[in-house]
């Protein structure tokens, strides 16, 4: 066939045709008498590879390479490519991340353009110093890229320059506070615990209670953990019981499960789970401990009950809580 046809069939224009002949990527076509070029059923197959190989990043060489050697292994060139990708994937996610705060901030000229790209290049800097100035230098500009810093904060590992990040964020209001909680679906887990952590010390905000509150269905235990402690809501009930069975910080779970509306409703949760778990289950004395938080008539008729529980631990720390309160034994 002809290269009209040829290029009509295998959706390949005939200058990259000729391109690729030239490459060596198909053999040189024949020549018909009138010299036109004549491609055969083989060469439609072989360009239909070269196109395959394309679609995966692959370069004309890397096809060629791949084509021309039998043993030609792809699981290596692909484990290659897939790195090239990501680090072309990261690099523009950065590209968009800078644009966008640049963006986000509307720079009135080139002027404001220079010196925030500056401030972002500092908040990126290797040294603290620069990062924690960098940062005190946002927090008191008029309009603090706050997705930046919320970005920043969240990666920060040192404990100043964290600090630093966290004021200039709280600098901007809600709006900081919200663009930490956008982060509460993060896909890293250990970013989701910042953000649990971050809006747990602003948890009266309405932007901090509704990130909070995306915690505490979150599939990281560590991430639902510290939402339930900062949020304060009867939603967290049920998570704060799950740890102190589990003694998973059970003194401050229990500090905040007897703070909640409706504290008797979580304490007789915590009397049924002593009475029906068997002797010798660690729990049981965590439980009994629990009720140390609880104030009311209600909680030392449960103590005084437990005094007489056939547990040693459980009946002892009963009583020590009674008389630690000056409540008498019966």
């Amino acid at each position: 066939m002809r290269i009209g046809e040829f290029s009509a069939r295998s959706g390949v224009s005939a200058r990259m045709l000729r391109h690729y002949e030239k490459l060596g990527l198909i053999e040189a076509a024949e020549r018909s008498s009138a010299g036109y070029r004549e491609y055969r059923e083989t060469d439609l197959a072989r360009i239909f590879h070269i196109e395959s190989l394309r679609t995966l990043g692959m370069s004309l060489s890397e096809v060629k390479e791949a084509l021309d050697d039998p043993d030609f292994r792809p699981s290596e060139l692909l484990s290659e490519l897939i790195r090239d990708t990501r680090d072309r994937l990261r690099r523009d996610r950065e590209l968009l991340s800078r644009l966008r705060a640049v963006q986000e901030v509307g720079p009135a000229d080139w002027d404001s353009v220079l010196e925030l790209i500056g401030m972002l290049r500092q908040l990126r800097s290797p040294e603290a110093a620069q990062r924690q100035r960098a940062a005190f230098d946002a927090g008191s500009g008029q309009h603090p890229p706050v997705e930046t810093l919320a970005e920043a904060a969240l990666r920060e590992e040192n404990l100043n320059v964290a600090g630093a990040l966290r004021w200039a964020l709280r600098q901007s209001g809600e709006a900081g506070l919200s663009a930490i909680a956008r982060r509460s679906n993060h896909p890293e887990p250990r970013i989701r615990r910042q953000v649990m952590r971050i809006l747990g010390e602003e948890a009266a905000s309405p932007s901090a209670r509704v990130g909070l509150r995306h915690g505490l269905v979150d599939p990281d235990e560590q991430v639902r953990q510290l939402a339930a402690l900062a949020l304060r809501e009867p939603a967290a009930a049920p998570l704060l019981v799950e740890m102190i069975l589990a003694g998973h910080h059970d003194v401050e779970a229990a500090e905040t499960l007897a703070a909640l509306p409706d504290s008797k409703v979580y304490l007789r949760r915590l009397q049924v789970e002593v009475e029906q778990r068997t002797a010798g289950d660690p729990a049981r004395a965590r439980l009994t401990q629990a009720l140390a938080e609880f104030r009311g008539p209600e909680v030392t008729e449960v103590l005084r009950g437990l005094c007489g529980d056939a547990e040693r631990q459980v009946a002892l720390t009963a009583a020590a809580i009674l008389k630690q309160r000056g409540e008498g034994i019966p």
